[in-house]
């Protein structure tokens, strides 16, 4: 489904198919589950701790004006 957004110079080359979501979109997931290795995962749920301390850390070395904000943080 394009919804109009294939360039009209490219017709030639494309495919219609006149198919029901329940029929195409397994047929979809099953070519990508076959034609793709799995990407290593990233485990951020394990790494909160760490990524929120940095986030932290980066929003007020950017965010000089908010001096507030630092003190309260570190009454945390």
């Amino acid at each position: 489904m394009t919804w109009g957004k294939i360039d009209p110079t490219k017709l030639e080359q494309s495919v219609t198919a006149y198919v029901d979501v329940t029929v195409a979109f397994p047929l979809l997931v099953a070519y990508v589950l076959q034609t793709t290795k799995p990407k290593k995962l990233k485990r951020l749920y394990e790494r909160g701790d760490e990524l929120r301390k940095k986030l932290i850390e980066s929003y007020l070395e950017n965010n000089k004006e908010v001096e507030e904000l630092k003190s309260l943080m570190k009454k945390l």
